[in-house]
């Protein structure tokens, strides 16, 4: 939705003005897929049961956007594993608002993702009394 809106004031469509075309297009498929969020549950669950529990942040970035998520893996005490998703954090690609064209190359945004990253593990740090934290980058690739 971030996306759409982005595309459509780069257009400079008025807030009075009907879509057309492909971002109308758009916003109906984005209107339609949101039915299909009600079926969907996610178990954030952080088992205080589990025999060990890890957390790994994953970032990326593409040319339209960027963003980190964080996992559980939780480790029973007879070896059974479950993953569960805690949380994560998103951004559209940043634009310049004089000239409305995009700002920063792929590689710029995929440093954005690595530092948000870092910045949702320290988040975690401070709100979850855990031992091991994972963070997991393209940027540990370089």
């Amino acid at each position: 939705f971030k996306i759409l809106l982005q595309r459509i004031w780069k257009e400079r469509i008025n807030w009075d003005l009907s879509l057309s075309g492909y971002l109308l297009s758009e916003f109906q498929m984005w209107h339609e897929e949101l039915s299909i969020l009600k079926e969907y549950s996610i178990q954030r669950c952080l088992s205080a049961n589990a025999g060990s529990v890890e957390i790994h942040i994953f970032a990326d970035a593409s040319p339209l956007a960027y963003g980190a998520v964080a996992y559980s893996r939780q480790t029973t005490g007879n070896g059974e594993c479950f993953t569960n998703f805690i949380c994560s954090k998103n951004r559209v690609r940043p634009i310049d608002k004089s000239t409305r064209n995009d700002e920063l190359s792929l590689a710029k945004l995929e440093l954005k993702a690595a530092l948000m990253a870092a910045r949702l593990k320290k988040f975690l740090e401070g709100i979850l009394a855990l031992d091991r934290l994972y963070h997991n980058a393209e940027l540990d690739k370089w």
